[in-house]
């Protein structure tokens, strides 16, 4: 590469950090005006003009909304991002059902929708599904439709964050499946893939506690259990993409591990039984505290949702086995949106690559 073009590709990445810096402050921010971007960028005022330009113009990304105080002279044009002209589609495959919602970047559903499938559903039959799911959202949304940017679709079984590829799906009668590129007989829009315990993080991290916590852990219980990890407000894969796979690991001389202990919620179902369950599941918890050091632990799932406090039995739990100063900081709760939380996930999958610039309404 000679020194032209070389300086070239140099500016234009620069360039393009900036760009993104700018928007996710825009974003975060609500409404803020160029000054004060200046400011907390360290970027001149030139630049900053140019690239609020740029994503207003070209992007379409953010809006001017009028003028902000002044403190002397004349008043700011403030700026917000253009969240609620631009518009997702979430999937989450459950069991035995999909569910699907249009948002806008804000999270706020426009039209949802949800079919019946069968717990071994196959894989063409499933795609279709979630192909005609994505059509009606979309005609139901009227103009709203028109501007979806892309798909987020959650899965419960064991994506590899590289790939995206569903290895080992807990519901229906798959192995190694590409969806992404599945769906593309039944889709046009770009479509991005994770498992539910990592999108149920990212939903927390861009909508829900992530304007406070910065390092926390999602744990989710369901037909199995895994966790999202967040440090430093961003998500942690692991070397391969499979960090958070909370069922593996080996809690017993035996070779069993959480993955294998089944959690009886039934009413014929012994205290026994249960209170082992609860105890294989709280050393785990209390090994992710210590290893990682979060600021809090967001537990959700069906199981938590049942009454007879179990989430409250097992906080208990892990606290025995906390350590000053350690263990004792890490806060428990549930979801911030309920039962709407894996959507929400979904949804934000989108949204961090907006706000990376990898896909957008250009």
């Amino acid at each position: 590469m000679n020194e032209k073009r070389s300086n070239t590709v140099n500016s234009s990445y620069l360039n393009r950090l900036n760009k993104i810096s700018v928007l996710r402050l825009i974003r975060n921010e609500g409404h803020i005006s160029r000054a004060e971007i200046v400011k907390r960028t360290g970027l001149s005022a030139p630049t900053v003009t140019r690239i609020s330009g740029d994503l207003i113009v070209k992007e379409k990304l953010v809006t001017m909304v009028g003028e902000g105080a002044s403190s002397g002279g004349r008043r700011p044009k403030m700026l917000r991002f253009s969240s609620r002209e631009n518009f997702v589609i979430g999937i989450e495959l459950g069991t035995g059902y999909i569910r699907g919602a249009l948002s806008d970047l804000d999270g706020k559903f426009i039209v949802e929708l949800q079919v019946s499938t069968g717990s071994k559903g196959a894989g063409e039959k499933v795609m279709e599904q979630i192909g005609d799911i994505v059509d009606t959202l979309i005609s139901r949304g009227g103009d709203k439709g028109a501007k979806v940017l892309g798909i987020g679709l959650a899965e419960a079984g064991s994506v590899n964050g590289q790939t995206a590829i569903i290895e080992r799906p807990p519901v229906f009668n798959w192995k190694n499946v590409d969806i992404i590129n599945g769906l593309k007989a039944y889709t046009q829009l770009p479509v991005f893939c994770d498992n539910v315990p990592r999108l149920i993080a990212l939903g927390e991290l861009w909508y829900g506690i992530g304007s406070r916590y910065r390092d926390f852990i999602c744990v989710d219980i369901n037909n199995g259990i895994g966790a999202g990890i967040i440090i430093e407000g961003k998500p942690f894969f692991g070397a391969n993409g499979y960090a958070g796979e909370l069922g593996w690991p080996i809690v017993d001389d035996e070779g069993n591990s959480i993955g294998t202990m089944e959690v009886p919620l039934g009413d014929g179902e012994t205290l026994k039984s249960l209170d082992r369950a609860i105890g294989h599941l709280a050393i785990c918890l209390d090994t992710l505290i210590k290893l990682f050091n979060p600021e809090c632990i967001v537990l959700s799932g069906r199981p938590l949702r049942a009454k007879g406090g179990l989430r409250d039995r097992l906080e208990n739990e892990v606290r025995k086995y906390s350590v000053a100063n350690l263990s004792a900081g890490a806060r428990f709760m549930g979801p911030s949106f309920g039962e709407n939380a894996v959507l929400m996930g979904a949804f934000s999958l989108i949204l961090d690559r907006v706000l990376d610039l990898e896909i957008g309404v250009t």
